[in-house]
């Protein structure tokens, strides 16, 4: 997990499907700690990120946020709806 966040930015010299397919693939989408999150939040936060990076980096990392909430039982009214609940 740790790799990933670390070697990430140097992905973006690749074409942007490439890119896509390699950061789809590589993200650690199924580590839905608050530990994983706290290193995409560090990734993101980086000035010299390329943003051919930056966007599906977001993304993958907006969902390992809504799944690191519902691991931790975190789920509330206010976003039970964003998880498909009444």
């Amino acid at each position: 997990m740790d790799r990933f966040f670390a070697e990430a930015p140097r992905l973006a010299h690749h074409g942007d499907l490439v890119l896509d397919l390699l950061i789809k693939a590589l993200y650690p989408r199924h580590s839905a700690t608050p530990e994983t999150l706290a290193a995409a939040r560090e990734l993101l936060a980086r000035p010299d990120l390329p943003s051919a990076l930056r966007r599906p980096v977001a993304d993958l990392t907006d969902d390992l946020a809504r799944a690191t909430r519902v691991r931790n039982g975190r789920v509330t009214g206010a976003n039970r709806q964003e998880f498909g609940g009444a």
